[in-house]
This record gives C-alpha cells, sequence and structure tokens, in this order.
C-alpha cells in the first residue's frame, strides 16, 4: 500500500512544520547570565555579637568586560548601623559614588571606569560595607536590591550584563538553632 498526501494537505503540513522550526530561530537573547555571571555577599551568613563591628564584600564571578556597576545593598537598620563603604580591587576607581538612606537601610555604590580603562574580566571584589551591630539579638538579611530602569552591571557601551544574585544573613547574638522534633507513632499493647 503506498501511503499518498494529497495535494491539498501539503501546505498544511508545510506550514505545521515551519511552526515546529519558529522557536528555533526566534530572536536571540543576551547569554551572559548563561555562563555563570554572580554578585554575592561574603561571607553568605555570619555569626556576630551585639554592639560588634563586621564586614561583608559584594563579590562578582566569572563576568566578562566589566566596566561599571551600580548595586544596593539593603539592611536592617534596626539591627545594623552602616560605618562606611569602601571600593574594592576589580575595577579601577573612575566616576563613582555611594549614596547612602540610613532611614530606609540602603548602601548604593555605583562605580564606571573612566577612558583608558579597560573592562575587567573575571572575579573580584567590587566593594566592601562595614557595619557596627545594634544591641538587638536574632537573624537578618542582607539583600542585593534590583535596580530600577539602570542595568546593575555594564560593559563599556553601557550594555547590561545579566546576573545571577546571592544575598547574605547576619546572625546577632546567641540565636537558638532552629529546633526539629521527630514525632514517633506509640505502638500500645
Amino acid at each position: 500500500m503506498k501511503l499518498v498526501v494529497s495535494e491539498m494537505k501539503k501546505p498544511i503540513y508545510f506550514i505545521l512544520f515551519l511552526l515546529l522550526l519558529l522557536p528555533l530561530f526566534a530572536a536571540p537573547q543576551h547569554a551572559y547570565a548563561q555562563i555563570g555571571t554572580v554578585v554575592r555577599i561574603d561571607p553568605a551568613s555570619i555569626l556576630v555579637d551585639p554592639g560588634q563591628s563586621f564586614s561583608v564584600e559584594i563579590v562578582i564571578e566569572d563576568v566578562s568586560e566589566l566596566n561599571a556597576f551600580d548595586i544596593s545593598v539593603q539592611y536592617d537598620p534596626d539591627k545594623l548601623d552602616f560605618v562606611n563603604a569602601e571600593l574594592g580591587d576589580f575595577l579601577e576607581q573612575g566616576f563613582s559614588f555611594q549614596l547612602i538612606d540610613e532611614d530606609l537601610g540602603v548602601v548604593n555604590v555605583i562605580n564606571s571606569q573612566s577612558a583608558p580603562s579597560i573592562p575587567e574580566s573575571g572575579s573580584g571584589t567590587l566593594f566592601t560595607i562595614h557595619f557596627l551591630t545594634r544591641s538587638i539579638e536574632g537573624l537578618t538579611n542582607l539583600e542585593i536590591l534590583e535596580p530600577e530602569g539602570m542595568p546593575l552591571l555594564s560593559d563599556h557601551n553601557g550594555i547590561e550584563i545579566p546576573c545571577e544574585l546571592e544575598h547574605g544573613t547576619v546572625t546577632i547574638g546567641d540565636v537558638p538553632d532552629e529546633q526539629f522534633y521527630s514525632f514517633l507513632p506509640m505502638v500500645m499493647h
């Protein structure tokens, strides 16, 4: 038996075939994040006593052609006092400044290399933030915020470099570990 496709069905099969191939030819997106660029707080978790000072670094990993960053870190102003922030050694200092809102608990650090600096690739420290803990014990978060309307990282043309964000936590004082209870069935005779 011979399979014969009618002349009328051929265009329908052709259109279906094209529809199946369409996703393969869709407009490509930036692939930076696929190579693993990460901006993270280091250390990711830290234990400190009330009234103690400590520092965290904002680190970048596996970036390609970074020329500028605009990074905000949010903290709990009821538990932490901002002391200062200083640029790291990954990018040369160019046009840079800091915006601090101690009421909202936001530290914003911006650095854009100036010509003739070459964009940097690889991993390193973007900046360091120094805090002082208050007397309130507990757990608090350090969160890297997504900027509104501006790229977090950019190359020398101002094109955004997508990245993954990894936040941090600060434990102040002797906060008891979470306790896990296991309930076992009671067997009665």
